[in-house]
């Protein structure tokens, strides 16, 4: 038997699991990932850099809510903010967010509330509080903040303060204004 489409979706609506890892890395003209809106689900690695010169947001990623392993948002220098990604709640492995120069916040992972294993924020140049992380709970290995150029520390401490770090806590060079 064979299915002819007469009518295609629109863009993205039939992806909302990808099994294994997603790499989106090398595109240096991409400006977002709008093609992704219905995907909830990454078995594996979500991978989005290093070298998307001109990702300027993720909101494409709205609908996502797992991760089964590594989120990784790493050398994507127009990335303001990670709003798209407000439904994920759960990373089952490592967290990394580092090399976003224009990063200036994580309000985007406001929901939040579980990295499986280690969590890194390093080398975002831009990044001003860590509030976004607030939701945040539980890090089931060791948890870095460093080298924040305008991170405030104090915004770094409250979080310790407030979620439970299995392994060590590592948080140094945050040299920002704190208000």
């Amino acid at each position: 038997m064979m299915t002819v489409m007469t009518q295609m979706p629109a863009s993205g609506q039939w992806l909302t699991m990808v099994g294994d890892d997603l790499n989106i890395a090398l595109n240096y003209v991409l400006t977002d990932v709008d093609g992704l809106s219905s995907l909830a689900t990454v078995g594996g690695n979500l991978s989005i850099g290093p070298d998307n010169d001109s990702l300027t947001t993720v909101d494409g990623l709205s609908s996502l809510t797992t991760v089964g392993y590594d989120l990784n948002i790493e050398s994507n220098p127009d990335l303001t903010n990670v709003d798209g990604l407000s439904n994920l709640t759960d990373v089952d492995g490592d967290l990394y967010l580092r090399y976003n120069a224009a990063l200036t916040n994580v309000d985007g992972l406001s929901s939040l509330t579980t990295v499986g294993v280690h969590l890194y924020l390093q080398y975002n140049d831009a990044l001003t509080d860590v509030d976004g992380l607030s939701s945040l709970t539980d890090v089931g290995g060791n948890l870095y903040i460093s080298y924040n150029d305008t991170l405030c520390q104090d915004s770094v401490d409250d979080l310790v303060a407030a979620c439970t770090i299995v392994g060590a806590t590592y948080t140094s060079d945050n040299l920002g204004t704190c208000p």
